[in-house]
C-alpha cells in the first residue's frame, strides 16, 4: 500500500559501464521484502543510524542473496572484495523495483585502492635562495618512503592563507630542488608536504615555513632557522612552525631564507651575505643551538666581517651552563656571540632598552601565550657583557637580556657585528617591538639606513596602497589602501609597458581602510598571464605596485 522498496541490489560494472565486472548472486538482487529479515538480521539489513520507518538506507552488501535472504530470513555481514579486481575506476549500479513494477538505477562513479593510511615522514625544508635577480631555487630533503609519489608545495604572500603552487605530478618523488621565477619586491612564504601513491593520497605534516623576497637592494639577509626542538619538555609542541615570519615581515630588504642543516653541511656559504639573522627558539642540550660544524660557519663569517643578530632562549645553558659544555662550546660563546653566561632563568619577561642603542622607554612583554606570544617561554638566560660587548636590553630585574659587538672577530682583520638577545624573537607578541628591535640591530650594522621601529604608530598619516593578495593571482585577487582623510581615489591597471587596461575605482572615499576584489574573468577575457601594475592616484600622490597573473 506504501509503495515502497520491494526489491533492491547492486552490481559493479566497468568505468564506462559497458561491462558487469562483479555480478552478486540472484542477478544482483540483495533483497526481496515478500518476507522481512528476522529482527535478529534487521539491523543487518537496513542501516540503522539513518533508518526510521519513513526513512529506509540498506546495507545493499549484506547478505547472500534475495532468494537466500527470502528463504532464511537471515542477512549476514557481506563486502565487494575489491582485491579481486584491478584497482581503479568503476561504476557501483544499484536498482529498485516496489510492488507495483516500478524501477529506477542509479549509476555511482567509484575509485579502489589498496588500503593504505600511514602518511609519508615529514620533509625538510632546507633553503630557499636567490640564483639570478628574479629567480629562486627551492632545496628540500628527499623522503625516503617506498611508496612516496612526490611533493605538494604551497605559497603565500602573507604567512597564512596558501595555495597550492606546483604538485607531486611535477615535483616527482626524486626531485630535491625546484627553480622559478618571481616578481620583485614582494614576500612568498613557502612550505612543503610528501604524498605517497595511495588514493586517495596520504599527505605528509607540513615542513617550516620559510620565505624570500627578491629587490635590487645590494645587501643580502639570510634568515637561519636553528629551532627544532618540539614536543617533550620544550615550550614548542608541534612538528613545524612559521617563526621564520616573525623575521621577514619586519624586513624591507630582501632575504632569502635556510634550515640550520644547510649551514653545517656547507650547502649554503654564509660568506654570500651582508646580514644574517639566526633564531634557536627555546633549542636546548638535545638538538643542540649551535653544533660543532655550525659553530665553524659562523666564526668564519665573523671573522671575515660578516654581521649576526641571533636569539634563543637557552643558548648559555646548553654551550657553557649544562655541565656537558665542551671547552670549544665556551670558546664560541665567549669569542664570537661576546656573551658571558650568569644563569638559566631569568624569571622575567619584561624587557627594557639600554641606551644608546635603545632608549630606556623602549618596553615590551615577551615569552606568554596570555599575551599572544605563540609559546610560553620558561627558562629564559641571563647573560652579561664580555670581550668588548656592551647591554642593549635588559630585563626589568636590571640583569642582561641582549647584547651587542662590533670589531673584530677572532684572527681576522675586518669589521665583523654581532646581536644577542637570550630570549627567543619570536615571543614577543607585538610587531611594533619587534620591528623596532630588528631594524635597529640591521641599521647598527650598516645595513639599512632608517629605523623603521614607529612605522606602524605612522602609517594612519600616510597614504599606504597594500601588496595585492594572492600574488600570483587566477582569476581574483584583493587590492587594498589606506586613506588618512576623505579623498578623491583613482585606482587603475596598467600592463607591463605602461599601457592603462582598467579603471577599477574612480570616486570620492572616507578616511580608513579600503579594498576591491580585481577579477580578470569579469574584466575582460583579453587579459592574459603577465605582470601587470596598479596605481592610486589620491590627492597629487601616486603609490604603484606590482602584480603576477598566472592562468
Amino acid at each position: 500500500m506504501n509503495n515502497g522498496t520491494y526489491e533492491i541490489g547492486y552490481k559493479i560494472l566497468s568505468a564506462d559501464r559497458q561491462t558487469i565486472i562483479f555480478d552478486p548472486p540472484d542477478n544482483g538482487w540483495r533483497y526481496r521484502f515478500y518476507n522481512l529479515p528476522a529482527n535478529s538480521s534487521v539491523n543487518t539489513a537496513y542501516y540503522r543510524p539513518l533508518s526510521s520507518t519513513s526513512q529506509h538506507v540498506y546495507l545493499v552488501t549484506n547478505g547472500t542473496g534475495a532468494n537466500s535472504v527470502e528463504n532464511t530470513q537471515v542477512v549476514q555481514n557481506n563486502f565487494w572484495d575489491i582485491d579481486l579486481h584491478p584497482y581503479g575506476d568503476y561504476n557501483l549500479m544499484v536498482f529498485s523495483r516496489d510492488t507495483r513494477n516500478n524501477a529506477d538505477t542509479v549509476f555511482i562513479p567509484i575509485r579502489t585502492s589498496r588500503r593504505d593510511l600511514v602518511p609519508p615522514q615529514q620533509p625538510t625544508l632546507k633553503s630557499i635562495t636567490k640564483i639570478s635577480p628574479d629567480s629562486i631555487q627551492i632545496n628540500w630533503g628527499r623522503v625516503n618512503d617506498a611508496d612516496l609519489k612526490g611533493y605538494r608545495l604551497f605559497i603565500s604572500n602573507e604567512g597564512r592563507n596558501f595555495q597550492l603552487f606546483e604538485d607531486e605530478n611535477s615535483l616527482t618523488q626524486n626531485m630535491t630542488e625546484k627553480k622559478y621565477r618571481l616578481s620583485k619586491d614582494s614576500i612568498y612564504y613557502f612550505k612543503i608536504v610528501a604524498v605517497d601513491t595511495a588514493t586517495p593520497a596520504n599527505q605528509s605534516l607540513e615542513t617550516d615555513t620559510y620565505g624570500i623576497r627578491l629587490s635590487d637592494s645590494q645587501k643580502r639577509i639570510l634568515i637561519v632557522d636553528g629551532f627544532n626542538r618540539f614536543g617533550g619538555s620544550g615550550s614548542w609542541s608541534r612538528a613545524s612552525h612559521d617563526f621564520l615570519i616573525y623575521h621577514a615581515e619586519i624586513l624591507t630588504n630582501q632575504f632569502e631564507s635556510s634550515h640550520q642543516s644547510a649551514i653545517a653541511n656547507d650547502e649554503i656559504s654564509l660568506s654570500n651575505y651582508d646580514g644574517v639573522i639566526w633564531f634557536t627558539g627555546d633549542e636546548s642540550t638535545v638538538n643542540e643551538t649551535f653544533s660543532g660544524a655550525e659553530q665553524t660557519r659562523i666564526a668564519n663569517y665573523l671573522n671575515s666581517g660578516g654581521k649576526l643578530f641571533v636569539s634563543g632562549s637557552e643558548i648559555g645553558w646548553d654551550l657553557v651552563g649544562s655541565g656537558t659544555a665542551s671547552p670549544s662550546d665556551i670558546q664560541f660563546y665567549t669569542n664570537y656571540l661576546k656573551a658571558r653566561y650568569v644563569s638559566d632563568a631569568s624569571g622575567v619577561f619584561n624587557i627594557s632598552g639600554v641606551p644608546p642603542i635603545f632608549q630606556t622607554n623602549f618596553t615590551f612583554n615577551y615569552g606568554s601565550t596570555s599575551v599572544g606570544s605563540p609559546y610560553n617561554e620558561d627558562f629564559p638566560d641571563v647573560i652579561d657583557t664580555v670581550g668588548g660587548s656592551f647591554p642593549i636590553l635588559r630585563y626589568t630585574s636590571n640583569a642582561t637580556a641582549g647584547i651587542a659587538y662590533s670589531g673584530r672577530f677572532g684572527t681576522g682583520i675586518q669589521q665583523g657585528g654581532v646581536a644577542y638577545i637570550a630570549f627567543p624573537f619570536e615571543t614577543i607578541p607585538l610587531r611594533q617591538p619587534r620591528n623596532r628591535l630588528l631594524n635597529s640591530m640591521l641599521t647598527y650594522f650598516d645595513l639599512i639606513t632608517k629605523i623603521n621601529g614607529d612605522e606602524l604608530a605612522e602609517n594612519k598619516f600616510n597614504y599606504i596602497l597594500n601588496q595585492n593578495y594572492p600574488n600570483p593571482f587566477n582569476p581574483s585577487t584583493v587590492i587594498s589602501w589606506q586613506l588618512p582623510t576623505r579623498s578623491y581615489v583613482k585606482l587603475k591597471i596598467y600592463d607591463i609597458l605602461g599601457k592603462e587596461l582598467l579603471v577599477l575605482f574612480e570616486g570620492e572615499l572616507n578616511e580608513g581602510n579600503h579594498k576591491i576584489d580585481f577579477n580578470v574573468s569579469d574584466k575582460s577575457s583579453n587579459i592574459a598571464s603577465g605582470v601587470y601594475f596598479y596605481k592610486l592616484e589620491v590627492n597629487g600622490s601616486i603609490l604603484t605596485r606590482k602584480m603576477l597573473l598566472m592562468k
